[in-house]
């Protein structure tokens, strides 16, 4: 029987269309010096070279990350040195100190789910040993360290912007030495609007899932037969560009201040309800946290994953795959983490009731 689908990314409301733009967008949108790429990893990549960073130089990278920052370290010609985190998910300082060698010009934190890393503690340790701040705020677009939004900190910061809404692609750089923005412009982004859309539909209504879905999985597979997906997770692509029409005409409509305390309002519900099984570096959120996603750690890894789906939610194995340069038994918290954590849904276009038929849905599958 289809059921109704509750996924970890944003969807896209049909009403979209009718919001107004807000006057204001929020950091770095309001910045004069930013830059916006297709993805991130664009972003990173016109960064490291905006700094000066190139072939020769190391940068520190935590062993827990996605792979595609790494792949645009890697094709902007620097070496990546990995370095395990704590149990607290961030930079483990000891062994931080051991990997620093005379060619070490950068560390790389990851504001990993939206929760802020301590920048200014960071700030001093980079400021102490001539390196290189490099912020990565993926999945912390809008998420703020106190009363400073993330990504003012570091000599460069880079933002999703469509892991926060529901637009179809869209990240943004910003940098103590902004490069030149891309020439090119976007295509319409028509298919992955169509998926988010799907996204929607099947959030409301199980008929929703069976008209819309399909068509989803469709669009998601286009033009993937046939293709290493791993490896085309992480691969750089063209760095020059830009974003989709459809994103810069969705973006300014969908940019709701209100949005991290929303998600902050799910993230709290299903912690209520799920608590033994947050990750400890997770177990307390910060105020100014914009939660991606709420992380729930189980030894029943991706079983417990095809499980919820059945149950008509879909939850992530956060970042299974590690970049293939990783020598994943050097890092055991890392790879922990990799075959435990799983991500839920709290984003925006959720109602309450949905955040709690999640809750039901998980205890009910381990109780």
């Amino acid at each position: 029987m289809r059921r109704r689908r509750l996924g970890v990314w944003p969807s896209l409301p049909p009403g979209a269309y009718l919001r107004p733009a807000f006057e204001t967008l929020p950091y770095p949108l309001d910045q004069p010096n930013h830059r916006r790429y297709e993805r991130a990893r664009h972003a990173l990549w016109h960064g490291c070279r905006a700094l000066g960073l190139g072939p020769g130089d190391q940068v520190l990278v935590p062993a827990y990350h996605h792979g595609s920052e790494v792949e645009a370290l890697l094709q902007a010609g620097l070496d990546v040195r990995f370095v395990d985190v704590t149990e607290q998910i961030e930079p483990d300082e000891a062994a931080l100190e051991r990997a620093i060698g005379p060619r070490t010009k950068a560390l790389y934190l990851i504001h990993v789910l939206g929760f802020p890393q301590d920048t200014r503690r960071w700030r001093r340790w980079c400021d102490e040993r001539g390196l290189l701040l490099l912020e990565d705020a993926a999945q912390a677009w809008l998420a703020r360290d106190g009363d400073t939004p993330l990504g003012t900190v570091g000599d460069l910061a880079i933002f999703c912007m469509y892991k926060t809404v529901g637009i179809p692609d869209g990240a943004a750089l910003i940098c103590a030495t902004p490069p030149e923005p891309p020439s090119a412009t976007g295509d319409r982004g028509v298919f992955e609007v169509l998926k988010r859309h799907g996204a929607w539909a099947s959030e409301r209504s199980a008929l929703g899932a069976a008209v819309l879905t399909p068509l989803s999985e469709f669009v998601k597979t286009r033009g993937e037969r046939g293709v290493d997906l791993v490896h085309r997770e992480f691969e750089l692509g063209d760095p020059d560009s830009p974003p989709s029409a459809a994103s810069e005409w969705l973006l300014p409509r969908l940019a709701d201040p209100a949005i991290p305390e929303i998600r902050r309002r799910h993230f709290l519900i299903l912690q209520d309800a799920l608590r033994e099984f947050v990750p400890t570096g997770f177990s307390d959120m910060p105020t100014g946290a914009s939660p991606f996603a709420f992380p729930f750690e189980s030894d029943l890894g991706e079983a417990l994953a095809d499980d919820l789906f059945d149950e008509g939610v879909k939850a992530l194995l956060l970042w299974k795959n590690p970049h293939p340069s990783l020598a994943v038994d050097d890092f055991p918290v890392a790879t922990r983490l990799r075959r435990r954590v799983l991500a839920l849904s709290v984003h925006q276009e959720l109602t309450t009731g949905e955040v709690y038929r999640i809750a039901d849905i998980v205890r009910h599958l381990i109780d």
